[in-house]
């Protein structure tokens, strides 16, 4: 394989044959998802049952983490966003409006479920080949209280599968207000 090096080829086999696999457990998830937004080249897909901001300490790295987002917005990254929503507000944090509207005002393309059906899913999937799943939402007490475990995974075969399974849900979803 000319111009790759060894280390290059083992990382291409265990990319493709052997996916790495990370246990990220309470707030380890803020480095990772962060160190994989700021690697990310083309393509964000974010689904989460809640997502926040605020002007407190508390939500402080809340506001750093959508604002690599709004950067990468602004590099021309394509970010998918998929939120739980209801008109009614039943069973709806509150919160996600005013951060669904801003990342869509930077150009996000963000979605809810239709029929009243639950977002609850947790996915945050870069590039088409590493991801992270499990139970953190993006929320201060998801990420500084409550005791969460989501796993690290990268897989382009893996990827690949919850991407064609994300991409159908969100074709069926409703664009944001």
């Amino acid at each position: 394989m000319r111009g790759l090096t060894q280390r290059d080829v083992l990382m291409l086999i265990d990319s493709n044959l052997y996916p790495y696999i990370e246990l990220v457990v309470d707030n380890a998830y803020i480095c990772k998802s962060m160190d994989l937004i700021k690697s990310a080249k083309s393509e964000i897909i974010l689904s989460t049952f809640k997502i926040q901001t605020g002007r407190n300490k508390r939500t402080e790295v809340l506001r750093d983490m959508i604002q690599l987002l709004n950067d990468k917005l602004k590099d021309g990254l394509k970010v998918m966003l998929l939120l739980n929503w209801m008109k009614n507000f039943k069973g709806v944090a509150r919160t996600n409006k005013p951060v669904a509207n801003a990342l869509r005002a930077f150009g996000a393309d963000v979605r809810y479920l239709k029929d009243g059906r639950c977002c609850h899913s947790k996915l945050l999937l870069i590039d088409k080949s590493k991801f992270i799943i499990g139970s953190h939402n993006w929320s201060a007490a998801s990420l500084q209280e409550n005791y969460e475990m989501s796993l690290f995974i990268t897989s382009i075969k893996m990827a690949e599968v919850l991407r064609d399974k994300f991409l159908q849900t969100f074709g069926d979803a409703e664009k944001w207000l």
